[in-house]
């Protein structure tokens, strides 16, 4: 070549605004793809043989294709990531989500209320006898699970004041006297 490369790079720098144009980079990344650009035509202006054809087409092959590669290459690198945050968030929430806080659902497998039932299973057996249905998922969720009273609405799809009610009426069936003996009992085992 006849020409230095700052004068080969004037003259075709156009070139790669045009490739940006075609491929509608965002602006966000316009440098990157810029830099890329200067770095094609740099391989093409080391790499061209006269002999060989029209230098333009050249240029344009070299621009658009190292473009492309970036291109390619970036889209690759964000489906690996969306796959991955994908990923974590199945392994922490078990991929179970209420409707309306995307709140997780309760996993009764977890390891931590699974032990803090078994450890105490006699205790939360006589527990759930003594409760009706509803009041013993209050006793579930609430005391065993630690959710709050909206993570509970949520689950169940009920008000605020049937899960309170719920709560309310364990308290009550609690505090009877023989029933908090043989609780008492229980737990000094």
């Amino acid at each position: 070549m006849q020409h230095d490369f700052e004068t080969f790079l004037q003259m075709n720098e156009k070139r790669i605004y045009f490739q940006i144009q075609r491929l509608n980079i965002h602006y966000a990344d316009y440098d990157e793809y810029y830099t890329e650009g200067m770095l094609a035509l740099w391989q093409a202006y080391k790499e061209f043989d006269d002999t060989k054809g029209n230098i333009g087409t050249f240029i344009n092959y070299k621009i658009r294709f190292k473009l492309l590669d970036l291109l390619r290459k970036k889209v690759r690198t964000q489906e690996k990531d969306t796959h991955y945050i994908e990923e974590v968030k199945k392994q922490l929430t078990n991929g179970n989500h209420t409707r309306h806080t995307n709140i997780p659902l309760l996993d009764l497998t977890d390891e931590i209320i699974r032990k803090t039932y078994i450890y105490h299973e006699e205790f939360w057996k006589t527990i759930q006898s003594k409760l009706t249905e509803n009041q013993w998922k209050w006793v579930k969720y609430f005391i065993i699970a630690e959710l709050s009273i909206k993570e509970i609405m949520e689950l169940e799809n009920v008000s605020a004041d049937a899960v309170k009610g719920w709560g309310r009426a364990v308290k009550e069936k609690l505090h009877h006297e023989e029933i908090r003996k043989m609780l008492n009992e229980l737990s000094e085992y």
